[in-house]
């Protein structure tokens, strides 16, 4: 019920903000389609808890402001997750990377919808402990998370802002680092900044703002 919730609400944030850019464009269609100030980087860090499970991760990105309510990004993941059975000592180890692209939906100016892709490369260490052998297995699996956040300042012209995203991912993989041992979604908190590139004064001393896009 919850991942129709979200996906529901992601479509309905797609719609509304493609209405809104597409007005935005046929008012002034002049304007040049690719902006050198509209380029930005940034990352997380993120984490996600679980019934004897805990992940820590990290995801620099870079990418580009199309208007001033949709943002698109080339991300690489890294993530470190560690299971272990609270009624016995059994433990799993993972350690995940792999490239992966998001878009972030701005319906207002310090709220957004984020859908994020990821194709990780995940490498998987179990340990069963008692003087067992651990066993150790490599394979790729794809996320797709989906969920909501909230910016600060995003629409300050030139400034750093930070976010803070909760997320789910509702691809049906049950090997998705995302995923507890009955392949539940675990809520997935990210945190990060965004570092805008080439803004500032223009000739003249104005400065420009997400307005002017």
């Amino acid at each position: 019920m919850m991942k129709k919730i979200i996906i529901m609400a992601l479509c309905m944030g797609v719609f509304i903000i493609n209405t809104k850019a597409q007005k935005e464009e046929e008012e002034d269609t002049k304007k040049p389609f690719f902006k050198l100030e509209n380029l930005f980087t940034g990352g997380s860090i993120g984490a996600s808890f679980g019934q004897g499970s805990f992940s820590l991760g990290l995801g620099p990105y870079f990418g580009y402001s199309i208007n001033k309510y949709i943002d698109v990004a080339a991300a690489l993941n890294y993530n470190y997750i560690s299971v272990r059975d609270p009624n016995s000592i059994y433990k799993i180890r993972q350690s995940i990377i792999g490239p992966s692209a998001f878009v972030r939906l701005y319906p207002v100016k310090f709220l957004f919808v984020h859908g994020q892709y990821e194709y990780n490369f995940v490498t998987f260490k179990e340990i069963p402990g008692g003087g067992f052998p651990n066993f150790i297995e490599k394979y790729k699996v794809q996320s797709f998370l989906v969920g909501g956040g909230y910016a600060t300042g995003r629409d300050e012209p030139g400034q750093p802002f930070f976010f803070l995203s909760i997320l789910f991912d509702v691809a049906n993989n049950t090997f998705s680092p995302y995923k507890d041992r009955l392949n539940r979604a675990e809520v997935v908190f990210r945190t990060g900044v965004n570092i805008p590139l080439f803004q500032g004064r223009s000739r003249g001393g104005y400065r420009k703002s997400r307005d002017d896009f």
